[in-house]
This record gives structure tokens, C-alpha cells and sequence, in this order.
């Protein structure tokens, strides 16, 4: 095995990112693809909760899917190439998006309080949901911001 000089391998970072800055999406792609990946984390949300959520182990089980399936949503959204036009606005929302992530693996750790009024986790969750739907509404995804 050959092991790459440090002048190559600052070559062939250049070259990584002057593909990855070509391979920037156009506006209207970049808000149609993700649109289309929250769309789908929307859909396996709601089949999700269709399996109840009025038990502890409810909502253990919706929790633990929930997390799964927006974990799986950020990895999707963060692998987009925004167009300049739209680069800040995509680091913002992804920045509100890791957040508000966070704080709904907190509320899964502890099933049963869901629908505790007053729950500061819960109050957390929400306060940051509102920023992560703002974040990503700038963007232009609105199926991101619901």
C-alpha cells in the first residue's frame, strides 16, 4: 500500500470540494429533494402513530421510531448540495435540526410522559421544533417545517 504526501492528499481535497461545489443543486431541486426526504420522514412518522401512543411502552416503542426515522432524515438532508443562493440558510436548518434531534432522543429516554402537562423536556422539544421548522421554512422546504 502507498501512503499519499501530504501535497497529494491537499491536491485531492481541492478536487473533492471543486466536484462537490460543482455538484451544487439548483434551487428548485435542492427544495424539491428536500422536500422529498421530509416528506417521507413525514409519511413514517404518521404510520408510526397509528400504532398508538397511550401506553408507556407506546410510546417507548413511537419514541425509539421517531428518532430512528428523523435520524435517518438529517443524514438524508445533510448530504444535499444546496446551491450558494441557499448554503447558509441548509447550515442553519441543519444546525436547529441536530438540536431539536438531541432533545427528542432525551424525551425517548423516558416513555410515560408524553402528555404530562408542564414537562420541561417536553417544553425543550417544542421550543426547539419551532426553531428547526423556521430554520428549514427559510430554505424553502416546507414539508421540512411541519
Amino acid at each position: 500500500m502507498k501512503v499519499v504526501g501530504p501535497a497529494t492528499a491537499i491536491v485531492a481535497a481541492s478536487l473533492a470540494l471543486a466536484a462537490s461545489a460543482s455538484a451544487a443543486l439548483t434551487p428548485s431541486a435542492y427544495q424539491a429533494r428536500a422536500n422529498a426526504i421530509c416528506q417521507k420522514a413525514l409519511d413514517d412518522d404518521a404510520t408510526l402513530a397509528r400504532a398508538g401512543t397511550h401506553t408507556t411502552a407506546q410510546q417507548a416503542t413511537y419514541l425509539t421510531g421517531l428518532v430512528r426515522v428523523f435520524n435517518a432524515e438529517y443524514t438524508a438532508l445533510s448530504a444535499l448540495q444546496p446551491p450558494a443562493s441557499l448554503a447558509d440558510a441548509h447550515r442553519k436548518a441543519l444546525w436547529a435540526d441536530w438540536y431539536w434531534l438531541r432533545s427528542l432522543a432525551a424525551v425517548a429516554k423516558v416513555p410515560g410522559t408524553m402528555y404530562t402537562p408542564g414537562n420541561p423536556a417536553w417544553a425543550t422539544y417544542y421550543k426547539l421544533f419551532a426553531k428547526k421548522s423556521k430554520a428549514w421554512a427559510a430554505t424553502g422546504a416546507t414539508a421540512c417545517s411541519d
